[in-house]
């Protein structure tokens, strides 16, 4: 009889049976819109301050891979407004130049926002409360002339954060907390594809994974920082833009069900 795969075949999303099994190439309409290879960079920490939110670069001139921070000093995340959604306020000051791109390729204007656990955990259907399930969250474009058109990586992670922390003890009871798991810290996202890319109500799900799943994450973060490494050697420099190709595949091969 046949044994469960371990953990690690499973990272990312990509299960065993999608690395052995032939799979057709990916047209170009179905690749997403959600920017993973610049999310994949950040270790995104959640119910903490945003000054604890770090990308990882390669620093040519120490020649290895270095952690920065995406916001320019520790501050308490966004306050929550009564919806569970971030109330008004100013936005953190960003620190670090990936916070000003895109979240998605093309850029959007508006995003909804799920994260994964608040919305599809067989917790609500099991007690009969799925009419209860947090309302998912809408991040739209500053309209002042002084910030971008489009919704950004600073933007995005600053306003989930406020969205999660709204709703910190409804996680915690998901994930059977009772106060000694930690951190909890972003994965992955999944959103619409980029033949769906058009309509302004496609959703895009956030998941979040407690320390139980670190490891995985530090051996994730290994492997682009060998990618970072090996872009420094080819003379690609911290270029934020130039997308590490093993997390890019990776991502790439995670397809929404």
């Amino acid at each position: 009889m046949s044994s469960l795969p371990p953990p690690e075949l499973t990272e990312l999303g990509i299960s065993l049976m999608s690395r052995t099994r032939p799979r057709r190439p990916m047209r170009p309409d179905e690749r997403q819109v959600f920017a993973n290879s610049r999310f994949g960079r950040l270790q995104w920490l959640f119910f903490t301050n945003l000054g604890d939110v770090r990308v990882l670069d390669w620093d040519p001139a120490l020649a290895q891979s270095t952690w920065s921070r995406l916001f320019a000093a520790p501050e308490e995340a966004a306050a929550v407004g009564p919806d569970g959604g971030p109330a008004a306020s100013a936005p953190a000051m960003v620190a670090h130049p990936l916070g000003h791109k895109s979240a998605t390729d093309p850029p959007r204007s508006r995003m909804c926002v799920q994260i994964k656990d608040l919305w599809a955990h067989e917790g609500w259907q099991d007690r009969d409360m799925m009419d209860q399930r947090p309302a998912p969250l809408v991040i739209e474009a500053p309209r002042d002339g002084d910030r971008p058109p489009f919704v950004t990586v600073a933007q995005f992670v600053e306003q989930v954060s406020a969205y999660a922390k709204g709703h910190e003890d409804i996680l915690r009871e998901l994930h059977c907390d009772n106060g000694d798991i930690g951190p909890y810290f972003y994965r992955i996202a999944y959103g619409p594809s980029l033949a769906r890319a058009d309509n302004p109500d496609a959703v895009f799900s956030v998941s979040i994974d407690d320390a139980r799943c670190w490891p995985l994450m530090e051996q994730r973060w290994a492997k682009l920082a060998e990618d970072l490494k090996r872009e420094g050697q080819e003379g690609g420099g911290s270029d934020e833009e130039k997308e590490p190709e093993r997390l890019t595949e990776a991502m790439n091969q995670t397809r929404l069900t």
